[in-house]
């Protein structure tokens, strides 16, 4: 591919040119989505080539789970879904996120080492009046894991659980005010 030819391409359909490069196709096979099967793998780089999402940057993921028999689920990153709510032209920013504990009092920063027990977000889209508010409870979105027999929050939740549940909120936002555009992406 020439200068030219690359600069016309736009950045959404460089994802589908990377995939089709077989050196960097097989490097994606062999690291990334080493889990998968050939036909997972094939509908994983569609569904990245057609979203304009790139999994060598963490906009998307494959990922299996469910013991005996997993299944595969693609997920997008935080970032996949703020660039494709950023490719309509009609993304206009957001409100927050905010915090708050058990007392509903809502604050811009969380500063308890105990964890927020909910986050909101307000997407705001060219054309709406008002911004598109989301709201994640930590009982609903926390992860957790089972270590010795016993359920606890995995890793990521018990170091940041007031930026994981913000991060909850502002995926549901995104996808309340871009839901066309959205539709099928969900965050890990």
């Amino acid at each position: 591919m020439t200068d030219t030819q690359a600069i016309a391409i736009r950045p959404e359909q460089q994802v589908a040119v990377a995939l089709a490069d077989h050196t960097k196709r097989d490097l994606l096979r062999h690291t990334l989505a080493s889990s998968l099967d050939d036909t997972e793998f094939e509908l994983f780089c569609e569904v990245a080539a057609a979203k304009g999402l790139d999994p060598f940057s963490g906009q998307i993921h494959a990922l299996k789970r469910g013991g005996k028999n997993p299944k595969m689920s693609i997920q997008v990153g935080i970032d996949g879904l703020r660039l494709v709510a950023i490719r309509t032209g009609d993304y206009a920013g957001q409100e927050g996120p905010y915090w708050c504990g058990d007392d509903g009092t809502w604050r811009d920063v969380w500063l308890s080492k105990e964890p927020p027990a909910a986050a909101k977000v307000g997407v705001i889209r060219r054309g709406f009046e008002r911004p598109l508010f989301a709201v994640a409870t930590f009982g609903e979105y926390a992860q957790y894991t089972s270590f010795d027999g016993k359920r606890q929050l995995n890793s990521m939740w018990q170091s940041k659980g007031a930026l994981m549940l913000a991060k909850c909120a502002e995926a549901m936002a995104l996808r309340k005010a871009f839901p066309a555009e959205c539709s099928g992406l969900y965050s890990d």
